[in-house]
């Protein structure tokens, strides 16, 4: 399977704030929309609300970093002083527009 046909997801980046994340509601409302936008291409605008309660959320970033063709990062400065958005997220979706073409969006 190639690297572009793989690559199919959004992955909807911000910083949760211990769950005060001013982003939140930017990030489910553009899920919603991208979801209704482009159900036919079988696409997935993702973010971290879809890891199932109780499952490995360090297994899943990965997953949905890997099928990423795209990345909204969603920039404030909680966004900027989270460790795990700047030295996991950021860095894995800037090698991989790099290697692979993702495209990435900062709002």
């Amino acid at each position: 399977m190639s690297t572009t046909r793989k690559r199919r997801n959004g992955f909807l980046c911000y910083a949760h704030a211990d769950g005060k994340s001013p982003s939140r509601h930017f990030v489910e409302g553009l899920q919603v929309h991208l979801t209704q936008t482009v159900r036919d291409l079988e696409h997935q605008p993702w973010c971290d609300r879809d890891i199932p309660a109780g499952d490995q959320w360090p297994k899943n970033i990965r997953a949905a970093l890997d099928t990423a063709a795209y990345a909204v990062f969603f920039v404030n400065s909680r966004f900027l002083a989270s460790r795990f958005v700047t030295e996991v997220e950021v860095p894995a979706l800037l090698d991989a527009a790099r290697r692979d073409g993702v495209r990435l969006f900062a709002l």
